[in-house]
């Protein structure tokens, strides 16, 4: 096998000027009968910004566009373990909630895994789960907010709505963030989360099967934390666990087992199935059903056209098919399928595929062996691939939300 390892430098952390707020507490001492005041030495004391954490370079800039690499966004959008420790617990919340490359979680193959592979790369997730109110300062500050629609609310507007909800609620769902919470906060955050979930499910036009489900996440978690009867029958139930697990939603059941409500609406099943390799090996795949919603579409096509400008999308934003799908199954864009890992390593472990070192010829399929992806050349440089539920995009191939580093190429055999 030819292992064409491509790498475009280590990640780092920009250095800032942090300032820290001093109080002098000014202390005088009376000397018995002279009665003078004695200066004594004033003690610096550091008190817990509450301000977030500007970003120096942000998407939408010129200076972001200039950025040729993941490796670069992820240096640029870095915070100093100075600045992370200074922050008081809300600015912190604030400062992850803007992380700029935040929804590269949607470009893997469920919302754990993407945000497993976050949390890896930016320092501010681990630094808020570190803190102690970490779950309070989410609990308030999800409390604040509504799931309502305005009127004349654009399908971009509606989708950002969207996209807020799910960032806070993937924080929430995570068990380290859970923990910081008494069992009072946690009997408050479902109550909380189940208004939240009805109020979507009103505009499921909006949150589709997709909101919903990262709201039902943090009710599923929250329950099955509990030794109780609702706990173990969610647990008993596979579909279930590997929802609770993936953060996935393939099918309506588990998330209506979880909301427990007959009114909330989550939409059609997807559904096991096969598909083979061109030697005709099985592969395990899903028939996705259910399509985002126009609002979700919309905001994830203009999340990607910030953050990756100098990418092009070449179709829509959709879950209907993965990276594996398209470069090893169907290029169309009527494929519906989804081809989790490792299912992909059938195509070339059975010889559909043989290994390839031309790495300049177009149509060669690219495993990137150091993160979870597959692509189509376009020529040495430039590829083509599907990013996860975001959409279809051309792109240099160190241009992506994928460690590039370990790239494998094949051709037809």
């Amino acid at each position: 096998m030819t292992n064409q390892d491509i790498s475009t430098g280590q990640n780092g952390a920009g250095r800032i000027t942090r300032r820290f707020v001093l109080s002098a507490v000014a202390l005088t001492v009376v000397t018995g009968s002279v009665g003078l005041a004695q200066p004594a030495t004033a003690t610096p004391v550091i008190e817990a910004s509450t301000a977030a954490y500007s970003y120096p370079v942000l998407p939408g800039t010129a200076a972001w566009k200039r950025l040729t690499t993941h490796d670069e966004m992820l240096r640029v959008t870095q915070v100093p373990a100075a600045a992370l420790a200074g922050m008081s617990t809300a600015a912190l919340v604030d400062t992850v909630l803007r992380y700029p490359l935040y929804d590269d979680m949607l470009a893997f193959n469920n919302p754990q895994q993407g945000f497993d592979k976050m949390s890896s790369r930016f320092s501010g997730f681990a630094a808020l789960a570190s803190r102690p109110d970490a779950g309070a300062e989410l609990l308030k500050r999800y409390e604040s907010m509504s799931p309502a629609i305005a009127p004349k609310a654009t399908l971009l507007q509606q989708g950002q709505v969207d996209a807020s909800f799910r960032r806070i609620e993937t924080l929430l769902a995570q068990d380290a963030v859970r923990r910081t919470l008494n069992a009072n906060q946690v009997t408050q955050l479902v109550a909380e989360s189940r208004e939240k979930l009805q109020a979507k499910a009103a505009r499921a036009d909006v949150y589709g099967l997709v909101g919903q489900a990262s709201t039902s996440l943090v009710i599923g978690r929250a329950l099955a934390s509990k030794e109780s009867t609702a706990s173990r029958t969610l647990q008993a139930d596979p579909a279930t666990r590997s929802f609770l697990a993936t953060g996935e939603a393939r099918s309506a059941q588990p998330l209506q087992r979880i909301a427990g409500a007959s009114d909330t609406v989550f939409g059609p099943t997807d559904n096991n199935t096969t598909v083979y390799t061109p030697r005709g090996t099985a592969v395990a795949a899903i028939n996705m059903t259910t399509e985002l919603s126009s609002a979700q579409i919309t905001s994830n096509n203009n999340w990607v056209a910030n953050n990756y400008p100098n990418a092009t999308r070449l179709r829509s934003s959709t879950r209907k098919y993965n990276c594996h799908s398209y470069a090893w199954h169907n290029t169309a864009s009527t494929n519906t399928k989804w081809i989790n890992s490792p299912g992909d390593d059938k195509y070339w472990n059975d010889g559909s595929y043989r290994p390839d070192s031309n790495v300049g010829a177009a149509n060669r399929r690219v495993s990137y062996r150091n993160d979870d992806h597959s692509a189509i050349t376009v020529n040495a440089i430039v590829f083509k691939s599907k990013w996860g539920q975001l959409g279809l995009m051309q792109h240099n191939y160190n241009y992506t939300p994928y460690n590039s580093s370990a790239l494998y190429y094949y051709s037809l055999a």
